[in-house]
């Protein structure tokens, strides 16, 4: 085995689960914490606070995958839990991916605002019109989430009895671009809503 092959396998094998386990243990704690706060805080922060636990809600979907992925990995990149709960994983690690895109992308286009067009944006943002942008943020997620998943888990010939988690042909036919349409469409509809008041 060369040395490329030989850190891949052990990056893979030993490296990702030990990310993913502490990442799971990290992110539960911090995100609970994180969502208290917020709620604990819920009037001073104001309109942000919509997208704030939009996100918090997207890490929650995501956070209880990561011992699954940790299993994974650690197994030899054997996926053991069967097609059905690939599905599930898959779903909510898309689900986490551009959800997290584009509330942060809500989140800073309204600093944008606040910062640079103060004087414009000054009572014509609600906690309504975040609402009404989480919404399309989750519309526009789901439309990619489901043709992510629609591809499924595959089974190959040389990988029978093999169920794989992510298949590489599928990757490049899933529509990874939703990410991208995700972005922009989140920032023109912050920016048409917050022209338009």
């Amino acid at each position: 085995m060369n040395t490329a092959k030989w850190f891949r396998s052990v990056y893979e094998h030993t490296t990702l689960p030990a990310i993913y386990t502490t990442g799971f243990i990290i992110g539960l704690g911090a995100n609970v914490w994180g969502l208290k706060s917020l709620l604990q805080k819920w009037k001073i922060l104001g309109h942000i606070n919509v997208f704030l636990l939009n996100l918090g809600i997207a890490n929650f979907l995501f956070l209880p995958t990561l011992p699954f992925f940790a299993t994974y990995y650690f197994m030899g990149n054997k996926w053991i839990f069967g097609e059905g709960f690939c599905k599930i994983t898959r779903f909510c690690f898309n689900l986490n991916l551009y959800g997290s895109i584009g509330f942060l992308t809500c989140i800073s286009v309204y600093r944008y605002l606040a910062i640079v067009h103060p004087m414009k944006v000054m009572g014509r943002i609600t906690v309504t019109h975040s609402v009404a942008i989480s919404v399309v943020v989750w519309l526009l997620v789901e439309c990619g989430v489901e043709r992510a998943v629609s591809m499924g888990c595959s089974y190959t010939e040389e990988r029978r009895h093999r169920t794989l988690l992510w298949d590489e042909d599928n990757a490049r036919e899933s529509g990874t671009h939703w990410g991208f349409v995700v972005i922009v469409s989140v920032y023109f509809t912050v920016n048409k809503c917050a022209a338009l008041h």
